[in-house]
């Protein structure tokens, strides 16, 4: 299942389209169906669209969002820093013009990592949304998928869950609250280039 939205996202930049054959070369109507592609000759057919899959971090092979702030946190601790803010401000009044550029140059790159993160997680939680999971259901259980799958929010337990199921298999995953309640708008430092 993870693969066939990959590709769908590789292919057609997330855009959830199918393709309905409406006549053959002779003019007479058929019922074929088929992702979009498969147009030959003069067959007339139309696209069908299901709008934009949101989210598409969640599709990334080895996405492990530990990662992302633990880089920032390590690129952090390279000042080596512990102390108050009167401590912080005489270390930077110490240093030399070049090691305040340094210095400078290693909170860019943490705030960089952190807005990495933090966009990446964003997005991530898009791909669990309801909007998203609907438009996800209504293209894979259209009758023009070649390869029907379902998708839908239920609550198990209390707690929101997805459930994607396709050919015998399911995938459920529990959503933790918090991934819907990013504070979208925190900056980890503000600096002027």
């Amino acid at each position: 299942m993870q693969q066939q939205l990959r590709h769908l996202k590789d292919r057609s930049n997330a855009v959830l389209r199918l393709t309905e054959t409406i006549t053959d070369a002779k003019g007479l109507e058929v019922k074929g169906y088929g992702p979009a592609g498969y147009r030959r000759g003069s067959v007339l057919s139309r696209d069908v669209e299901f709008g934009q899959m949101r989210g598409t971090t969640a599709l990334i092979r080895n996405y492990r969002p530990v990662v992302e702030p633990e880089d920032a946190i390590r690129t952090a601790n390279s000042f080596n820093f512990d102390g108050d803010e009167e401590t912080a401000l005489n270390m930077i009044a110490e240093m030399s013009l070049k090691e305040r550029g340094a210095a400078v140059r290693i909170v860019q790159m943490v705030d960089s990592y952190y807005e990495k993160f933090i966009n990446r997680l964003r997005d991530f939680a898009e791909f669990w949304s309801a909007a998203n999971i609907k438009n996800l259901n209504d293209f894979g259980t259209s009758p023009l998928n070649p390869t029907p799958f379902e998708a839908r929010h239920i609550v198990n337990h209390k707690r929101p869950t997805v459930v994607i199921r396709q050919a015998g298999n399911e995938f459920r995953m529990l959503i933790p609250e918090r991934l819907m309640e990013l504070d979208r708008e925190w900056k980890a430092f503000s600096y002027k280039n």
